[in-house]
């Protein structure tokens, strides 16, 4: 991983959600450069531990080089709307990777509807 941060889109083939998010994501991309962006099929060699059955939401996900183990990988949860995902990715990109990730974000496994929720991208 070249860069501190990754958010990625993960999603299975031909995933409609997906194609429907993916704008969103570039505009977001825009207005945060800062950050670096991906779009993965989990269905492609290399990605089983991802894999996300055909029909499953996608889900997007921050990767961080330099946090604290547990707080490596952040999942988004929020609505498949550019507000949200995008105040989601500014305080990915405003964190400092320091013990705690920032108010309203999870590893997923605390139950925080803001970072880990079910609602998918």
């Amino acid at each position: 991983m070249e860069n501190d941060k990754v958010v990625v889109l993960m999603h299975s083939p031909n995933c409609p959600k997906a194609a429907s998010f993916a704008p969103t994501l570039d505009a977001i991309a825009e207005s945060l450069p800062n950050l670096a962006y991906g779009r993965v099929d989990v269905s492609q060699p290399g990605f089983q531990q991802w894999r996300i059955e055909e029909g499953e939401p996608p889900s997007l996900r921050a990767f961080f080089r330099n946090a604290p183990p547990q707080y490596r990988i952040l999942e988004y949860g929020g609505p498949p709307t550019r507000d949200p995902a995008e105040a989601w990715c500014r305080g990915i990109s405003d964190w400092d990777g320091s013990a705690k990730p920032p108010e309203g974000f999870s590893d997923g496994r605390d139950g925080d509807a803001t970072a880990a929720g079910k609602d998918g991208v």
